[in-house]
């Protein structure tokens, strides 16, 4: 499964919080960011926005980068996983602000370009 931004052409990451990472990494400025998807982790093949999926943090989960982080189409998926597996769920801003916590530099991004927000 991969989070896959517009920002280039054929850049993968294997997770959210990995996305989250370069967004915030200042390689890119936000204002240059487009749009920004991930994957549905129950349906790999669907493309979700990044502002309108929500998000679960799985401290149980191994992710390649260690965050802990995938994302799911709906609150009611989300909702459905944290009650088998435990876990927290999160907003597209909440996994940019986790990934600030572990990477610098910042930079942040627009909530433009992560599409519609999900409301909690």
């Amino acid at each position: 499964m991969e989070a896959t931004p517009a920002i280039e052409p054929g850049a993968r990451f294997c997770r959210p919080g990995c996305l989250a990472a370069f967004v915030n990494s200042g390689m890119v400025r936000p204002e240059e960011v487009h749009s920004v998807w991930v994957n549905d982790f129950l349906d790999p093949k669907r493309l979700l926005e990044a502002g309108a999926a929500s998000y679960l943090k799985l401290d149980s989960l191994r992710t390649p980068m260690g965050s802990g982080v995938i994302a799911v189409s709906s609150g009611h998926a989300a909702d459905s996983l944290v009650t088998r597996l435990g876990g927290r769920i999160l907003t597209w801003p909440d996994v940019v602000r986790l990934s600030d916590q572990a990477h610098t530099p910042v930079v942040g991004t627009t909530r433009e370009a992560a599409g519609p927000q999900r409301v909690s």
